[in-house]
């Protein structure tokens, strides 16, 4: 069964990868302040987004420096950012706008569920081996663990199925009641974004696994190397939630309808 995930998780990988036209450090992205100083855009759309990478630049650098379990998503999803804003900056979107506003909001959901009063059942695993693990000596492996690819089981695991799981096609569903008419995708320029997007993940599990690495030493995260294609099945995995996140949001039916608590859900 393992072996079956794998084999279709890289197939899903080789197939994001071959749409991909990222290389090297100008379309991939770059730390917040050369962010602003490049791009001069000035509108409040590109201020939330680099704002949202700034915070999270910030959580990252807490992380490697104190090891805080609570911040290791933090980690990955810097990259993550950072990657979807040089594909943004690249021109090769054909709704900028849309994507800005979905980093943000997507963003605020995370923040959102930081706080332990307003937290959402989907992120309580996270949150929970988070707080068992402070102030222990934890190993990589609680950090992440390849058996992530089958049951989320490591911090990593249990952010990425909350945050791609539940809270993407929300923020989908909520960017689309902003933006008049893209309630049912036409023309289906927001998939082909969104497929586009995927590329970045590749790049993203790379230089966190490095972070992880350069945190806890190559003695505790040895394992993450020894895995073949680590990066493209990461990648794949994730590209897999996403496209489960995209049909739940959008899927055959289309469209978008607001639920009686005032939040924005996916139809389902």
């Amino acid at each position: 069964m393992k072996r079956m995930l794998r084999k279709l998780a890289v197939a899903c990988a080789s197939a994001l990868l071959a749409a991909c036209s990222i290389s090297g450090h100008e379309k991939w992205g770059a730390e917040p302040a050369q962010v602003v100083a490049k791009h001069p855009r000035g509108t409040d759309r590109w201020k939330r987004a680099e704002s949202t990478l700034a915070s999270l630049a910030e959580q990252r650098a807490a992380f490697l420096k104190t090891r805080d379990p609570a911040l290791v998503f933090a980690v990955f999803y810097y990259h993550v950012t950072a990657g979807m804003l040089g594909k943004i900056r690249s021109g090769g979107l054909e709704h900028p706008d849309f994507w800005l506003d979905e980093v943000a909001a997507f963003h605020a959901l995370y923040v959102r569920n930081l706080d332990p009063k307003v937290r959402e059942s989907h992120w309580l695993p996270y949150h929970d081996l988070a707080r068992d693990l402070r102030g222990r000596r934890f190993h990589g492996w609680q950090v992440a663990n390849p058996a992530d690819f089958v049951v989320p089981r490591s911090l990593t695991g249990h952010g990425v199925a909350a945050h791609i799981g539940t809270d993407l096609p929300r923020s989908l569903a909520e960017v689309a009641a902003r933006h008049p008419g893209y309630g049912r995708d036409p023309g289906g320029g927001l998939e082909r974004d969104f497929r586009k997007l995927s590329c970045v993940f590749h790049e993203a599990s790379r230089r966190g696994f490095g972070d992880l690495r350069t945190t806890f030493g190559p003695e505790r995260t040895w394992y993450l190397g020894a895995i073949p294609g680590r990066d493209s099945i990461a990648a794949g995995w994730i590209g897999v939630l996403r496209d489960r996140a995209w049909r739940s949001g959008w899927g055959e039916v289309g469209g978008i309808k607001a639920r009686d608590n005032g939040v924005i859900h996916p139809r389902r």
